[in-house]
C-alpha cells in the first residue's frame, strides 16, 4: 500500500500546476511575505533568516515552488535587501538578486543596487542613487552608515509633513532616533499623526510609542532609560500634572494595542513586554496601583509568567513566594538553558536573593555568554 501511494504521490508531484494550485501557492507566498516584512523591525525576530526561509520554499522541491512568478520576483528582491543592509551577507543578496533576473532580466533592482553599493563600501554613490529616486531607504540607509545625527539633519532639512514621506518602519526608526537625540516631545507627535494604515504596516508601532509616552511621564535626566526599559528596574517618582497625565493615558492605550496586534502576530515576547510596560504605568499611578499590583501577584503564582513580571514585584515592593520562578527556571535551565527574558528575571532574582559574590558570578557567566555568541 504505501510504495502505492509514493507511486501516486510522484504522479500527481509531476502534473503540471493547474491555476488553482498556482493560485493557493501565490496567496500563501504573499501572506508569508506580508508577514515577515510586517515583523521585519521588530528585535525579537530574524526577517533575513525567515525571508531566506521563504525563498527556499520556492525552489525545484519546494513546496511553494509553483507561486507565480512576479510574487516569486517581489520574494527574492526583497530577500536581496534585507540582507544586504548587512556587510556580511552582502554575497548571498545578491545571489537572490540574480534569481530575481533570471525569471525576469528587467526587474527593478535600483534600490536594492544602492543597497549593495553602501555594503561594497560605496556609501556616497548609493545615497546618491537613493536620492535621485526619492526612497525613503535614504533615512535608514543615512542612519546605519552615517550615524543618528546625519539621519535627523536630513529628516529636518525636508520638514516633512506628509505621512507618505517615510514607511511605517522608517516612521517607527525615526521616532526612535528623535528620543534617543533628546527629542520626545517630536517623536511622539510623529507617532500620534500616522493614520491606522501605517501602523498596520508595522505593528510596533504602538509598542514604540507606548514607550516615548511613558518617557513623557518620567523626569528628563531618568527619560532615556525607557528606551532600554531599565527603568522598571529602580522605582522613581513620575511627573504629576495635566499633560503627563494624558501622555500616561495615551500610553496605556498604546500598550493595550500593541499586545493585541503583537500578540496576534505570534511575537509573543514583544507582547509580554507591552504587558509590563502596561503594568508598570498601573503601578505608578496612585489610582491604579492597585490594579497593578493584583496583575503581579497573580502572574508571580506561575513561574511561566513570573518572569515577566518578577522585576516589578521587587521594584516596587510587592511580596510573592519566589518558589514557583526558582522551580521554573531550574527545569528550563536543565532542558536547554534558558531565554534572554528568562536570564533577566533570574538575574531580578538574584539580586534579591543571593549573595554579592553569586550576584557577580552570575554576571560574569551572563557576559561570558554573550562573549560566545558575538564570537
Amino acid at each position: 500500500m504505501s510504495a502505492r501511494l509514493d507511486v501516486i504521490e510522484g504522479k500527481i508531484g509531476a502534473l503540471s500546476p493547474n491555476e488553482i494550485v498556482i493560485q493557493a501557492h501565490t496567496e500563501k507566498c504573499q501572506t508569508a511575505l506580508n508577514l515577515i516584512l510586517s515583523r521585519r523591525s521588530i528585535p525579537t525576530v530574524d526577517a533575513g533568516s525567515e525571508i531566506g526561509a521563504l525563498a527556499g520554499r520556492l525552489e525545484n522541491e519546494g513546496d511553494l515552488r509553483f507561486c507565480a512568478k512576479p510574487a516569486q520576483i517581489q520574494i527574492y528582491l526583497w530577500a536581496a535587501r534585507l540582507h544586504a543592509q548587512t556587510k556580511d551577507n552582502i554575497e548571498v543578496a545578491r545571489a537572490y538578486r540574480a534569481k530575481a533576473l533570471s525569471i525576469d532580466a528587467v526587474a527593478d533592482t535600483e534600490i536594492l543596487d544602492a543597497w549593495l553599493s553602501a555594503g561594497s563600501d560605496d556609501v556616497d554613490g548609493a545615497l546618491a542613487r537613493l536620492r535621485d529616486v526619492n526612497t525613503p531607504d535614504l533615512f535608514m540607509m543615512l542612519s546605519l552608515h552615517h550615524g543618528r545625527q546625519r539621519a535627523l539633519e536630513w529628516f529636518d532639512a525636508n520638514r516633512p509633513h506628509d505621512t507618505n514621506f517615510l514607511t511605517a518602519v522608517g516612521w517607527k526608526n525615526s521616532a526612535t532616533l528623535l528620543a534617543e537625540a533628546g527629542r520626545w516631545e517630536d517623536a511622539a507627535a510623529r507617532l500620534g499623526a500616522l493614520p491606522d494604515e501605517i501602523t498596520a504596516d508595522c505593528p510596533d508601532i504602538p509598542y514604540v510609542e507606548g514607550v516615548i509616552n511613558a518617557g513623557l511621564t518620567l523626569p528628563a535626566s531618568i527619560r532615556r532609560y525607557a528606551l532600554t526599559m531599565q527603568i522598571i528596574e529602580q522605582k522613581v517618582e513620575t511627573l504629576q500634572d495635566a499633560e503627563v497625565a494624558a501622555r500616561h493615558r495615551r500610553a496605556l492605550r498604546c500598550f493595550e494595542l500593541a499586545k493585541q496586534l503583537l500578540g496576534g502576530l505570534g511575537e509573543k515576547i514583544r507582547a509580554a513586554g507591552a504587558e509590563t510596560w502596561r503594568t508598570w504605568l498601573l503601578l505608578t499611578e496612585p489610582s491604579s496601583r492597585q490594579e497593578g499590583e493584583r496583575i503581579v501577584i497573580d502572574a508571580m503564582r506561575e513561574g511561566a509568567t513570573a518572569i515577566d513580571y518578577a522585576q516589578l514585584a521587587y521594584t516596587f515592593g510587592i511580596p510573592f513566594d519566589s518558589a514557583p520562578l526558582e522551580r521554573h527556571l531550574a527545569i528550563r535551565e536543565l532542558a536547554g538553558g534558558l531565554s534572554p527574558t528568562e536570564v533577566a528575571a533570574k538575574l531580578a532574582l538574584y539580586r534579591h536573593t543571593r549573595s554579592k559574590a553569586q550576584v557577580v558570578s552570575f554576571l560574569a557567566w551572563i557576559s561570558h555568554i554573550a562573549a560566545s555568541f558575538r564570537r
